[in-house]
């Protein structure tokens, strides 16, 4: 028998709480009808201001399986990725520029006539 990740949910949390910093969604198994971890998910985001120093993150997994599921070793492999989203500066009047993070290096272009 093979459990897909939709047999797989969470509910993230952030253990070190601050300005501009949340959790994810919590994300319910197929058996508890929704998509489990079958599609990707965020353990938490961070806007511009929280976006800055670290983070403990965690999340409350749950696996939920068929009732009658054959008896056996069932492994497994969850795996976390960091991606860095870019910030696009749409101030009225400056012609949008992307950056990695708002400062000196990253500064408004004016808007061409």
């Amino acid at each position: 028998m093979t459990l897909g990740s939709e047999h797989l949910g969470w509910t993230p949390e952030v253990l070190t709480p601050r300005t501009g910093l949340v959790a994810g969604a919590t994300v319910p198994s197929v058996l508890d009808g929704g998509p489990g971890l079958a599609d990707p998910a965020s353990l938490a985001s961070a806007d511009a201001e929280g976006r800055f120093g670290s983070a403990d993150l965690t999340a409350d997994l749950l696996l939920e399986v068929p009732v009658d599921p054959p008896p056996g070793t069932y492994r497994g492999t969850v795996t976390v990725s960091l991606f860095s989203v870019d910030w696009v500066d749409d101030t009225p009047g400056v012609r949008p520029k992307v950056g990695r993070t708002p400062g000196p290096q990253n500064q408004r272009i004016p808007r061409e006539p």
